[in-house]
């Protein structure tokens, strides 16, 4: 009997009163087999798709719970320790200084939105931007599909840049990695095929999948640092 027509069967029958207990168990009892073998499929299935995502957990930074506030073209969120997420830019100035604080609060994360819209997501005008001294995190889309964007500056002190941070950002022709950065997330800077230097000031860090699909940079690091390998993740590598 197909499980369709048992779930029918077992609804008719009580429906019209007339299920004993052991025919409730009999009928039961490969019903709930089947049940549990989706629910079990279901959970196999929803862990497989966040493959190596457990090493490195979203940042609690910002929620769907998170009051989004303004101040001038910064849109933000105050996390739980008192300091800011930017969460979406909206102006149209072409080089850009990211303010170190916002209404006295220190500024600790290029973030997203709670639909993970990056917060200088599309921003097709901008051409140069710098990080503050401060922030910790480049989270997910970031800087996502920046295609004028030509210089970035990123501070000593950010020790993640993650998914997504720098993809598409076409017109990126070189970047300095600090010391600080210990992780590296999946497609940080994938299909930025004009990027021709990575200069890293400090041992290599950890990366996700994908780091540079489609992207094909000289890596530079310093003489005397860890993890580095010729070639790393696909891309030759020089010391200098």
């Amino acid at each position: 009997m197909k499980p369709s027509e048992r779930f029918f069967k077992l609804y008719k029958l009580i429906n019209i009163g007339v299920i004993s207990k052991m025919k409730y168990k009999n009928l039961l009892k490969p019903t709930v087999t089947i049940l549990l073998s989706f629910i079990l499929l279901f959970i196999f299935s929803a862990c497989s798709q966040n493959d190596g995502s457990s090493e490195i957990p979203d940042p609690p930074a910002n929620s769907d719970e998170s009051i989004n506030m303004v101040s001038g073209d910064y849109q933000f969120v105050v996390n739980h320790d008192n300091t800011i997420t930017i969460t979406k830019y909206t102006g149209q100035d072409i080089s850009i200084e990211i303010p170190g604080e916002i209404d006295g609060k220190k500024v600790t994360a290029i973030g997203h939105t709670p639909e993970r819209i990056g917060a200088f997501e599309y921003c097709t005008t901008l051409t140069s931007v710098v990080i503050p001294e401060g922030v910790t995190e480049i989270q997910d889309n970031a800087f996502y599909y920046c295609t004028k964007l030509t210089s970035v500056v990123i501070p000593e002190g950010v020790t993640k840049i993650l998914d997504n941070a720098f993809y598409s950002c076409h017109n990126l022709k070189e970047i300095t990695i600090p010391a600080s950065v210990t992780v590296i997330w999946h497609c940080a800077f994938a299909d930025c095929p004009n990027l021709q230097s990575v200069y890293f000031e400090g041992d290599a860090p950890q990366t996700g999948n994908y780091l540079f699909d489609l992207t094909f940079p000289t890596i530079y690091y310093h003489e005397g640092s860890d993890g580095w390998t010729n070639p790393w993740y696909g891309r030759a590598t020089e010391i200098y």
